[in-house]
């Protein structure tokens, strides 16, 4: 009985592994974290119109060099629940055309040229434009 889950658990822009071991007593957790190095990232989590993660949305990030797509899983892992972010390792890129967010619905949002490294909070898009 181990349990895995990855996501940023420090918030510094890379991805860590947590592992849970055991099942029945409780047992330790590992945490394996990368060195820091100048790779570039962007974190994005759509909300809902209440604020919440939008499970089912897709985020499409779009550079010069490629299309990386992510889509907001209700369930991930093995025996653990993954973070509701679409996290994306640009390596030594330095610019991002453009990020677009797609709701179950229809909805979008595109986000023209934005900042790397950081963290993005994409709210719901007003039901009147």
């Amino acid at each position: 009985g181990t349990g895995m889950a990855i996501g940023d658990f420090n918030r510094d822009g890379f991805l860590e592994l947590l592992i849970a071991h055991g099942e029945r007593t409780a047992q330790p957790l590992s945490l394996y974290q990368v060195v820091p190095n100048d790779n570039h990232w962007i974190r994005v989590m759509p909300l809902t119109a209440q604020g919440a993660p939008a499970r089912g949305a897709v985020v499409t990030l779009v550079t010069e060099q490629r299309i990386q797509r992510r889509a907001i899983n209700a369930g991930s892992g093995y025996l653990c629940q993954m973070e509701p972010v679409a996290h994306f390792g640009l390596g030594s890129q330095t610019q991002i055309t453009r990020i677009q967010v797609r709701w179950l619905d229809g909805r979008q949002v595109t986000i023209e040229a934005p900042t790397l490294d950081q963290f993005l909070r994409v709210p719901y898009p007003n039901s009147n434009p």
